[in-house]
């Protein structure tokens, strides 16, 4: 769910779907960097292109607790004035890839957004998963960067 506001119109409240997809530095190392492409569809209105870079913990990565915090820019072609800026999220990951995101975009024309998103990230449940590998073992644990598993 998200509040948006800008120069044209009322505030406005809307269901929203987050999509990302992104490549990082190795998912054993205790920081991990990479970068991401962000979609962020307001349903009803339209949908925000966005490129962030990601710092996360390695618990995050590999589907435990862990934190993440993204910064970037996005781009909007919709609505009554295209609008372009920040945007940043902080996301709370717990273990089989569920995660909590806050976000927020401030941009030209001044748009405000702030957003909440609760969701699963599959890759943190499935491939990149090494939290509670006693309960549910992952048969194809991310390599460690001697190779080993």
């Amino acid at each position: 769910m998200s509040s948006m506001s800008q120069d044209q119109g009322p505030s406005d409240r809307r269901g929203t779907m987050q999509l990302e997809m992104g490549m990082g530095s190795a998912p054993y190392a205790s920081v991990i960097v990479g970068g991401l492409l962000k979609t962020m569809t307001f349903f009803g209105q339209g949908t925000d292109l966005a490129l962030v870079t990601r710092a996360a913990t390695g618990g995050f990565v590999r589907g435990g607790f862990g934190l993440a915090l993204d910064a970037g820019g996005y781009e909007r072609w919709w609505g009554p004035e295209n609008s372009s800026g920040f945007m940043g999220s902080i996301i709370l990951g717990a273990p089989f890839g569920l995660q909590l995101a806050a976000m927020t975009e401030q941009g030209a024309n001044s748009t405000r957004v702030y957003g909440a998103t609760i969701g699963v990230d599959f890759l943190r449940l499935t491939v990149y998963r090494t939290a509670l590998a006693s309960f549910w073992p992952n048969p194809f644990p991310p390599a460690k960067e001697d190779g080993s598993r």
